[in-house]
This record gives C-alpha cells, sequence and structure tokens, in this order.
C-alpha cells in the first residue's frame, strides 16, 4: 500500500508510517535511536483515524509550516463493487489530510479538493508550480489526476 519515513514527533530519527486495507489500522512505528522501534499508532491516535479506510500512497510533510509533519494519504478501495457487499465501505474515499499536534494527529478537510471523493492512488508530492510550498499530485482509476 503506502509506506513513507519522516520523523513525525521532531526527535531527529526517521519514523515509519504504514498504510494499510479498509479495516486495518495505518501503523506508526517511532524510532528508538537502537535500532528498533515502537508501536505508536494508538496513542498517535492515528490507528482511530484510519481503521475504515483503504488507503495507498502517502507521505509526512509539514503542510501548514507549523513544525511538525502532518499526514497525507490518498484513499480509494480496490473493488468497485464494494457497496454492494459491505454497505459501511465506500469505493471513492475522501483524500486524507492528518495534522500533527505535537504527536497526535487531528483529521483536517483542508479545501474543496478534500470535500471530494476519489479512487486514489498514486500520489506525488513536489513544488510544481515553483512557489515554495509542497503540492500534491494524485492518480486516480478512471478519474483525471
Amino acid at each position: 500500500m503506502g509506506i513513507d519515513l519522516s520523523d513525525f514527533d521532531n526527535d531527529g530519527r526517521p519514523d515509519i508510517v504504514v498504510t494499510d486495507l479498509s479495516n486495518e489500522r495505518y501503523h506508526l512505528f517511532h524510532n528508538n535511536g537502537d535500532g528498533s522501534f515502537r508501536d505508536v499508532t494508538n496513542p498517535s491516535s492515528l490507528g482511530g483515524l484510519t481503521f475504515a479506510f483503504p488507503a495507498w500512497s502517502t507521505q509526512l510533510f509539514d503542510y501548514d509550516s507549523d513544525g511538525w509533519k502532518d499526514l497525507f494519504v490518498a484513499q480509494g478501495h480496490v473493488m468497485g463493487t464494494i457497496e454492494h457487499t459491505s454497505p459501511n465501505m465506500k469505493y471513492l474515499e475522501l483524500p486524507l489530510l492528518l495534522k500533527n499536534e505535537s504527536g497526535h494527529f487531528v483529521r483536517v478537510l483542508a479545501g474543496d479538493v478534500f470535500q471530494k471523493e476519489w479512487a486514489g492512488r498514486g500520489a506525488a508530492f513536489g513544488d510544481i508550480d515553483n512557489d515554495g510550498d509542497l503540492d500534491i499530485a494524485v492518480s486516480n482509476v478512471g478519474q483525471g489526476a
């Protein structure tokens, strides 16, 4: 699915975030600095915020320039007919943006694009328009980027 390495808690060591299918939690592993990692999925609130969502490309980045790495995830179920067999799930999903508040994540809707459902798969991150901030291009199944 998706994976990224970045320092989510500002301790100078790269941590690992891994996305997963629906009915699975995304996982966040804190780098202990001794070659080992600790699962901080639930203490960071990531587990409860992501259990219902299938996810693909992801990246930790500071979208609001507050010094904390936030999390973006392109989402969408793998089965176009999932609503017929599992009414609590959807093929099209809102993109996920989680704000990092000192090591705890909260969901935010950052504009109109975050309120439209997509069959998100891949995402590329970079300053596409050369204005000094990070942009995200998302590829979607059967839809435009």
